[in-house]
């Protein structure tokens, strides 16, 4: 699903790869750009991170009401004292919107956790250097994934960038 976003606010974005000097290598790539980054190791910790961050009373569904089971309309209804008091939360900075996932994790791999963040609003790109194309495409396929970045791509860290605006 695509989003409508109401308002800009700075956010989180959890980088999640078992090599912890690739992690420090996309960190510092991203650091200038993005005003929040959360690095793991442990799936687990990212996963519960996120869990606990991911978008904190952001929720499309407090104000997205689809017209029908199967269409992709939205009415959009909006109670503007909600909306100022999100606007005046200064915790909102504080909300995980985008996760950048390795594939290859040791036990799990990047799809699977990405399968288990249940907030659609959470933008989640997959990013490996194992994976073939055919992974990536069916992912973004099945809606697992937001977005697909090769490790070895040169132009890594500008599409990274890309996708966490």
């Amino acid at each position: 699903m695509n989003s409508l976003p109401l308002l800009y606010f700075p956010a989180n974005t959890v980088v999640l790869d078992d090599d912890a000097g690739f992690v420090d290598h996309v960190e510092v790539a991203l650091e200038d750009e993005v005003a929040q980054i959360n690095s793991f190791t442990d799936p687990q910790k990212a996963l519960d991170f996120v869990q606990l961050t991911g978008m904190n009373g952001f929720n499309h569904e407090s104000w997205m009401q689809p017209e029908e089971e199967a269409s992709e309309e939205y009415t959009v209804s909006i109670q503007v004292q909600n909306l100022r008091h999100k606007m005046q939360d200064h915790n909102r900075s504080q909300v995980t919107t985008c996760a950048i996932v390795d594939y290859q994790m040791g036990h799990q791999n990047g799809l699977d956790w990405c399968q288990k963040i249940k907030n659609p609003l959470v933008q989640k790109i997959l990013l490996t250097g194992v994976a073939d194309e055919q992974v990536g495409i069916e992912a973004l396929n099945n809606g697992w994934i937001h977005q697909y970045v090769r490790k070895q791509d040169p132009k890594m860290v500008e599409k990274l960038l890309a996708a966490t605006q």
